[in-house]
C-alpha cells in the first residue's frame, strides 16, 4: 500500500480517510483555555461567557475535531474596545513612540478586536522595545495560539515561564497548546504548575481536566471539573465540560442535567445547545437533534456564509437549483449523501460540491447530480463560477429535511456505485488468494490523541480474529502501517495481504472498488466503515463503550447502513471481550460457508451472524 501523509480540507472527530490540519466540527469541551491576556499592571477586562471561552481568547477542542484550533471571542458591543480608544491606542505607533507598555495595550485592544496580525506586529514591536517582559510573549503566545500557529505560541509562552517562573497564566496557556499539539502528558504538567502556583486557579483546574480526559483517565478529569466548580460555581464553561465527562461515562441524564445546569447559567451557552443535540441524536430523539445539530454553523464559520444565495428551508424544488456542499469529512460526506436521492427526487438542478476525491464515485453514484470539487471559494467569486442558484444546503443539513424520524430511513440501500471494472480487478486478486473468506480490516480511527486512543486498537489485539481458518485478511488500515503488519507475519505466520497500488488515501475511487469486492469488512469507527456501508458490503463495526453519535445507544445495527452490525464494547476499553465476540463468530461464518465457497457480498447471509 502506498504511504503518504493525512491531508485534506475540513473533517470532524470521526473521519479516517481525509485527516485535516485545520477546521474541525465543535465540540463543547473547553479544553486549551487561555486564562487571560495580560495578569500584571496592564488591565483586562473579560468578557461574559459566551461560545466558551474565559477572559476574551480561548481555544477549544470542540466536539468532534482533532485540529487544536482556536477562535476568537465574539465580543458584545459594551466589551468592544471603542473605535476612539483604538484611535487614541494607535497614536502611540508613530516611529518615536517608545513605551512598551503602550505597545502591549494595543496588542491586547487588537487581539480583542480579532484583528490577530495586526496584534501580532504591535506586539513583536513591544519585543524590540523592551525583550524580557513576559506578559508580552503571553500575549503573543495567545496571538499565535489564534492563528493556529501551535508551535510558535508554545515558543512564546516558554519565553514567558522563562523570564518569570511562577506566571501562572502562562503555564496553563502553555498547556493548552501543549495539548492542541497532542503532548498530552506535557501538558498536564504545565496545568498542575498552574494550580501549583494558584491553587485558586479555576480555569487551570478545567484545562486540566481536559487533558486528563484526553488521557482517559476521566474519573481524575471529573474531579478537576467538579474542583473548578467550587473555586467559581458560575463558571459555565467548567459545567458543560462536566456534562460531557458525564456523557463519556455512560451518563446520559447526568450529562444533560449539566448541559440544561448550563443554559440556566447562560441560556445563549451555544456549546450547552450542541452539546444536547449530539445527546438527542445518540438517544434517538431525531427531530430535536437535527434542529439543534444547525448550531454547529454558529460555532464555526459556514464554508459559504458569504455566499448570497437563500438557504434552503424546505420549499419547493420544482425548476429551482441548489448547492449541497459538503463541510465535514470524507465518512460524513459518504453518510449524509444517503439523504441525496431525496434532493434528487425533487429537483433535476442539484450541484454537490464535495471533497475532490469523491467526485469520481459521487458522479457515478449519483448521475443526475452535477459533481463539482470543493473549492476554497466564497461570497462573488464562487458565484462567478457557479450557474445562477436559487438555494444552497450544507450536506450535514440534509437529515434535518428527510430523517426526523426512524421510519424516514426505510427503503433505502446502498447508494455508492464503484467502477465495476476495477472491482473485477480487484476480485481477480482476491481470487488468487484461494480459497476462503475475503475480509478487510482497519484498527485505527480518529487524529485527536483522545479520540484515537478511545476508537483504536492494536494489530495485535486481533490474534483470536486473525487466526480464523479458511480466512484471507485484506489491509484496508490508511497510513504507514508496514511495521505492524511485519510483526503480525513475524510473531502469528499471519500475512494480512496488501498491494502498493492501494491508496485509500488519495485514491477513493479504486478504494470503493477495492472494498466493494470484500465478502466482509471489519473495522474500528473510522471512514472505511461509511465506505462500505454505503456500498451495501456487510460491515461489522467495532465500537467503544460510548462511541460517536451517530451509533446511537444500545441498538446493534444503524439505520444509516442496512447491511452493518455494531459490536460495543460493554465496559470502557474492553477490546479484548469484544474481539472475543468478534473472533466466536466469525468461525461461525466459516462453518456456515465452504471454505472454498465466497460469498460475493451476500449481506443476508453474513449478516445474519451478530456479534453480541
Amino acid at each position: 500500500m502506498r504511504r503518504c501523509d493525512l491531508h485534506g480540507r475540513r473533517r470532524t472527530d470521526h473521519v479516517a480517510f481525509r485527516p485535516q490540519q485545520g477546521t474541525g466540527r465543535p465540540r463543547p469541551w473547553q479544553a486549551g483555555h487561555h486564562a487571560g491576556l495580560v495578569p500584571q499592571d496592564i488591565p483586562v477586562h473579560a468578557a461574559p461567557p459566551q461560545r466558551g471561552f474565559i477572559a476574551g481568547v480561548a481555544t477549544g477542542a470542540l466536539r468532534g475535531t482533532g485540529t487544536g484550533r482556536t477562535q476568537q471571542h465574539d465580543l458584545k458591543a459594551e466589551h468592544r474596545p471603542s473605535t476612539s480608544k483604538v484611535k487614541s491606542v494607535e497614536q502611540t505607533t508613530e516611529p518615536d513612540a517608545t513605551d512598551h507598555v503602550a505597545f502591549v495595550r494595543l496588542g491586547e485592544t487588537l487581539l480583542k478586536l480579532n484583528r490577530l496580525e495586526d496584534a501580532e506586529k504591535v506586539l513583536r514591536q513591544a519585543l524590540i522595545l523592551k525583550s524580557d517582559y513576559a506578559a508580552t510573549y503571553n500575549n503573543l503566545g495567545i496571538v499565535l495560539h489564534n492563528l493556529g500557529r501551535l508551535t510558535e505560541a508554545e515558543k512564546a509562552y516558554r519565553h514567558a515561564v522563562t523570564l518569570q517562573s511562577d506566571f501562572a497564566m502562562a503555564h496553563n496557556n502553555l498547556g493548552a497548546a501543549l495539548q492542541n499539539l497532542g503532548r498530552l502528558d506535557e501538558a498536564e504538567r504545565e496545568h498542575r504548575r498552574a494550580m501549583a502556583l494558584r491553587p485558586d486557579f479555576a480555569e487551570a483546574y478545567n484545562n486540566l481536566g481536559s487533558t486528563l480526559k484526553e488521557l482517559g483517565r476521566l474519573d481524575e478529569a471529573r474531579n478537576a471539573c467538579i474542583r473548578a466548580l467550587a473555586i467559581k460555581p458560575g463558571y459555565v464553561e467548567a459545567r458543560c465540560n462536566l456534562g460531557v465527562i458525564s456523557e463519556e461515562l455512560g451518563l446520559f441524564d447526568q450529562a444533560a442535567t449539566h448541559f440544561r445546569a448550563t443554559l440556566a447559567l447562560c441560556p445563549n451557552y451555544l456549546f450547552a445547545l450542541w452539546s444536547l443535540a449530539l445527546l438527542n441524536l445518540r438517544q434517538g430523539n431525531l427531530q430535536q437533534g437535527w434542529k439543534w445539530y444547525e448550531l454547529r454553523l454558529k460555532i464555526e464559520k459556514d464554508s459559504h456564509a458569504r455566499l448570497q444565495v437563500p438557504g434552503f428551508d424546505g420549499a419547493e424544488l420544482h425548476d429551482r437549483r441548489i448547492l449541497v456542499y459538503a463541510e465535514q469529512g470524507v465518512g460524513e460526506e459518504i453518510m449524509f449523501t444517503s439523504c441525496l436521492r431525496e434532493i434528487c427526487d425533487a429537483t433535476d438542478h442539484c450541484i454537490l460540491e464535495c471533497d475532490a476525491r469523491l467526485v469520481p464515485l459521487f458522479a457515478r453514484s449519483f448521475p443526475a447530480v452535477t459533481v463539482i470539487p470543493q473549492t476554497e471559494l466564497d461570497g462573488e467569486p464562487l458565484q462567478q463560477v457557479l450557474p445562477p442558484l436559487d438555494y444552497k444546503l450544507p450536506l450535514a443539513s440534509l437529515p434535518r429535511h428527510f430523517r426526523n424520524a426512524f421510519s424516514d430511513f426505510n427503503g433505502h440501500g446502498p447508494w455508492l456505485t464503484p467502477c465495476r471494472k476495477a472491482v473485477d480487478r480487484w476480485k481477480s486478486r482476491y481470487a488468487a488468494l484461494g480459497p476462503g473468506l475475503k475480509v478487510g480490516i482497519s484498527w485505527r480511527g480518529g487524529l485527536r490523541a483522545g479520540s484515537s486512543r478511545i476508537r483504536s486498537t492494536e494489530l495485535l489485539q486481533w490474534q483470536d480474529v486473525l487466526t480464523t481458518p479458511h480466512v484471507h485478511f485484506v489491509n484496508l488500515q490508511y497510513g504507514d502501517c508496514q511495521k505492524e503488519l511485519d510483526n503480525i507475519r513475524d510473531r502469528l505466520g499471519i500475512t494480512i495481504h496488501d498491494w502498493d497500488d492501494a491508496d485509500p488515501l488519495r485514491n477513493l475511487d479504486d478504494f470503493a472498488a477495492q472494498v466493494a469486492a470484500l465478502d466482509l469488512v471489519i473495522s474500528v469507527d473510522n471512514s472505511t466503515v461509511h465506505m462500505a456501508g454505503g456500498l451495501g458490503i456487510p460491515v461489522w463495526c467495532l465500537l467503544a463503550y460510548v462511541p460517536n453519535w451517530r451509533w446511537m445507544l444500545e441498538r446493534d445495527d444503524s439505520p444509516w447502513y442496512p447491511g452493518m452490525k455494531l459490536v460495543r464494547q460493554r465496559a470502557h476499553g474492553d477490546w479484548p471481550h469484544l474481539f472475543g465476540r468478534v473472533a466466536k463468530d466469525l468461525n461461525r461464518l466459516t462453518t456456515i460457508m465452504k471454505p472454498h465457497q465466497a460469498l460475493g457480498g451476500d449481506m443476508r447471509t453474513i449478516g445474519s451472524v451478530v456479534a453480541n
